[in-house]
């Protein structure tokens, strides 16, 4: 049962990731996380003379389009089930590796072993899906990017952070922060006014931020920096795990769903709850008409899915529901009911 003004409950600190970012020699905000994989990708092909780099097979088009403009190598290798990288024995020096860590169950202790035994190339690990959790800042990889904005409400949010290079973010205004920021007060209107127009008229301008996004390595705009590091990840840590736990016990009988994270680590902080599903397309719309937004989050190429059989896999079937901060146990096991009603009206 839901209950209604009792005391506030309280949500002490006790992981400060922010202070942990302001640890690297090397720590900037940015507008957004490919920005930070495009000044990665520059600042290390112009330090080191590096031109290839080795990319997992799960990855969307803005994850490596970087490396291509600048004239990168792109080498994609294939991830097993666990989402863990599968790198066969070679020589790698003079190369780039890119790992990502994928909703919290990719094995960060094999990266560093894979770190610890080829010291001779750079290693870079996209921590988009684990930016809040304070054992993703124990690995030794040379460099780690992320989308913050991807897990709060804020206008720019990328990340970089590093202890072996440096970069030099682009300042000043640009199309994409425009557009978000006309984009979150529309959204504001049509949460306090519910107009349907206004949720046609934000979604239309976060769309069209997306499409003017360019890749000039911009930093994010002040309003988000101070957004961001205000921000109390130990608040976030606890809503989303509870949330995950509760929605993973309500979908986990339901014969039609294969829930892909399940062997999420004790330790982690969940990015969404992943599951796949046959005739995703069709479920996804389904949802949405119920107000449940499940988006398809790797759309890859012909050549990536030749790569690896899982990621074919999971671009052709997965859906990812949503266990973030904004929501409590009764919402979650509303979103379960909504996801039950879609999986037996097509049975």
């Amino acid at each position: 049962m839901r209950e209604y003004g009792s005391e506030f409950s309280y949500y002490a600190d006790c992981s400060p990731i922010q202070t942990r970012w302001q640890k690297y020699s090397a720590f900037h905000l940015l507008r957004c996380g490919r920005d930070a994989i495009f000044l990665a990708a520059k600042a290390v092909a112009e330090e080191y003379g590096i031109k290839k780099v080795y990319m997992p097979a799960l990855a969307c088009h803005s994850m490596f389009e970087a490396f291509q403009e600048l004239g990168y190598t792109v080498i994609f290798y294939p991830i097993d089930s666990s989402f863990d990288y599968v790198l066969n024995e070679e020589n790698y020096n003079q190369c780039l590796v890119f790992f990502m860590l994928y909703y919290g169950v990719t094995d960060v202790g094999k990266i560093d072993n894979f770190i610890k035994k080829h010291k001779n190339c750079i290693t870079l690990v996209d921590i988009t899906h684990s930016i809040w959790d304070s054992h993703t800042y124990n690995m030794k990889a040379d460099i780690l990017v992320g989308s913050v904005r991807k897990s709060i409400g804020v206008v720019n949010g990328g990340i970089f952070l590093s202890d072996a290079i440096d970069i030099t973010p682009n300042m000043g205004v640009n199309e994409f922060t425009h557009l978000r920021q006309k984009a979150f007060a529309t959204k504001l209107l049509y949460e306090s006014e519910s107009d349907l127009r206004y949720k046609d008229a934000f979604r239309l301008l976060f769309s069209e931020a997306e499409q003017s996004l360019q890749i000039k390595g911009y930093a994010a705009n002040q309003e988000s920096i101070d957004s961001i590091m205000k921000v109390n990840a130990e608040y976030i840590r606890r809503k989303r795990e509870a949330n995950y736990k509760i929605l993973y016990e309500e979908l986990k009988e339901i014969t039609d769903i294969n829930i892909l994270s399940e062997k999420m680590k004790k330790e982690s902080i969940p990015f969404s709850l992943p599951i796949t599903i046959s005739g995703r397309q069709s479920f996804q719309k389904k949802l949405a008409e119920k107000g449940v937004y499940a988006p398809v989050l790797w759309p890859i190429t012909e050549q990536q899915k030749e790569v690896c059989a899982f990621s074919r896999y999971v671009e052709e079937n997965m859906l990812s529901l949503p266990i973030d901060q904004r929501y409590n146990i009764e919402d979650m096991k509303n979103i379960a009911e909504r996801v039950r009603e879609v999986v037996y009206e097509r049975r």
